[in-house]
């Protein structure tokens, strides 16, 4: 065998009695030197002695004790490929070696190998006076070299198992899925399928610039204009939501994907410059859109409102910005109608396609308070509001259930019962290490330009109570039936006296400044999470805060709402 297969390592694996006879005169290690020399090549040579071995029979220690061993020669040489002479030792060894070559996640080459007679070898070696010369001398294959290496063909059973775990994953467009199952035989996959398999998941998170040039060049995606891939990629994600039947987000999806087709049909086929009139965002600038129907609102038809109630000029005004703007704060003093104006803008909202549920937060004793002015509003409203029995812990997944399936205008819940509803884990796990992230830098930075000990101290400590916190999130993570938060199915969230969550975790390498506080409450992180996820499935356009005074006690507020 190694005068065909020249190896770059020899792993001699000896029982008692072969190990006494190794420590007498080192035979087996001189010939296979001599073989080395002989054929020119120079391997290292390992030796695995077990004295203590007698019992060569039992098959259960085999495959026990080979096991290890084969990974851990795997994991010193991971590039090269391993090969097992099954010809060689007891019945149970070779069967040892066999089964496990079918089992392996990496790929091994059994090798059989026939005696230069092909026959059954009966020649005992002595325990005591062996002529390494002699025997040496006499081994016919030195005078006339014969192949009689025959690799054995075999399917490895767990390559096996995991196809059929990977095309199951494939069919039911978990990529994601299908990649991990592919991680776990990756060595015994081809790089272009592993290659093809993690370009699947890339595209299903709309992040197909992270993929490999081949498989671009291969998916015709080089020397295109970057914006038409972007928008085919789009609607190749909105398809994957809609054969995976994930129709909440197929739904939320729809709107994006329109305005974009839309937009793409008028300045390509009518030549119209819509990009001209929007600013970086994406969004219509006020030169097209006129003051009036931006700034006041004038324009709007509410349907379904109430006639007798007639809503000021402000409140308009408010109303157009939700609707044509990003994410606001409406910080009217107190009295001006800012409840009516969250409510008008929630139901046209709806009306228009911008959102497909809206959940109002407002002071636990204004739940019912804020229900009645909505109905006051519009009468004939579809909306569901909490009372303290309906998070008791008996009832919380009911009621959570009654907003997923719901088709509601609105739901009124209190901030208490909101901060009961969780983020998923795998989201505050995301937010926590892009935390130390962002703190890990600041360190760096500070140390690149000799910043105060003091402050390099700070960040560090920081830095070890996000870590512990990331680990203490971790250690209690639990896969259960809770609904989380992204499981609602809300898309736009109105956050009545939103100065409640003004203190959220901020890192600063500035120190002794007044009013800069760094204080974090946990319920302004669980609403930070929650304003993360909305900005990512609108594209900042979800979130709405109202409050009398934004700002009170300390500058940061400015800067965390």
């Amino acid at each position: 065998m190694h005068r065909k297969y020249h190896p770059e390592c020899v792993v001699l694996y000896l029982s008692k009695e072969m190990a006494q006879r190794h420590d007498q005169d080192d035979r087996y290690c001189i010939c296979l030197r001599r073989l080395a020399e002989r054929e020119g090549f120079s391997p290292e040579i390992l030796v695995e002695k077990r004295t203590e071995l007698a019992e060569v029979q039992i098959y259960d220690f085999f495959f026990q004790e080979f096991r290890p061993l084969l990974l851990n020669l795997h994991s010193h040489f991971p590039e090269h490929r391993l090969i097992l002479n099954v010809a060689s030792g007891t019945p149970a060894m070779k069967s040892a070696l066999y089964l496990l070559a079918a089992f392996l996640p990496f790929p091994v080459l059994p090798v059989q190998t026939a005696t230069p007679t092909k026959a059954q070898n009966l020649r005992l070696e002595p325990h005591t006076e062996y002529d390494t010369d002699l025997y040496w001398e006499c081994n016919l294959d030195n005078e006339d070299y014969i192949d009689r290496c025959q690799e054995c063909r075999y399917e490895n059973l767990n390559l096996q198992l995991q196809k059929e775990s990977i095309l199951t994953h494939l069919n039911a467009y978990d990529y994601a899925a299908a990649l991990t199952a592919a991680k776990t035989v990756r060595p015994l996959l081809s790089p272009h399928c592993y290659d093809l398999l993690e370009a699947a998941r890339l595209r299903l998170e709309m992040n197909w610039r992270a993929m490999k040039p081949a498989v671009k060049m291969e998916l015709g995606l080089l020397n295109r204009p970057q914006k038409r891939i972007d928008l085919e990629e789009y609607l190749l994600w909105l398809q994957m939501k809609q054969k995976r039947e994930d129709l909440a987000d197929f739904l939320r999806g729809l709107t994006p994907g329109l305005y974009e087709l839309l937009k793409l049909a008028v300045e390509e086929k009518a030549g119209y410059p819509v990009s001209s009139y929007c600013d970086s965002k994406g969004r219509f600038c006020r030169d097209w859109m006129t003051e009036d129907s931006m700034g006041q609102g004038s324009h709007i038809v509410f349907s379904g409102i109430n006639p007798v109630i007639e809503l000021q000029p402000h409140q308009l005004g408010a109303i157009a910005r939700v609707l044509y703007g990003g994410n606001t704060l409406l910080a009217h003093e107190v009295g001006a109608g800012k409840t009516f104006e969250m409510i008008a803008a929630a139901m046209e909202s709806k009306r228009l396609g911008l959102c497909h549920k809206s959940i109002f937060v407002v002071p636990n004793h204004l739940t019912e308070q804020t229900a009645s002015e909505f109905l006051r509003l519009y009468p004939a409203a579809n909306i569901l509001v909490t009372t303290k029995r309906d998070f008791e812990t008996a009832k919380r997944k009911k009621f959570c259930a009654r907003i997923v399936t719901g088709d509601y205008d609105a739901v009124i819940i209190g901030h208490s019962q909101f901060e009961k509803i969780p983020i998923s884990t795998e989201r505050q796990k995301r937010l926590i290490e892009e935390e130390i992230d962002e703190i890990t830098e600041g360190i760096r930075e500070a140390k690149a330009a000799n910043g105060e000990h003091f402050t390099i101290k700070q960040l560090e400590r920081t830095r070890k109570d996000l870590e512990a916190r990331l680990k203490k999130l971790m250690a209690n993570y639990k896969k259960d039936s809770v609904v989380t938060f992204e499981q609602l199915g809300v898309d736009r969230m109105f956050v009545d006296e939103s100065d409640n969550y003004k203190n959220l975790f901020l890192y600063t390498k500035m120190r002794n400044v007044a009013g800069l506080s760094t204080a974090d409450a946990q319920k302004s992180s669980d609403m930070f999470a929650k304003c993360r996820y909305l900005d990512e499935i609108t594209h900042n356009r979800g979130v709405i805060f109202a409050t009398g005074t934004p700002i009170s006690n300390s500058m940061t507020e400015m800067y965390s709402i």
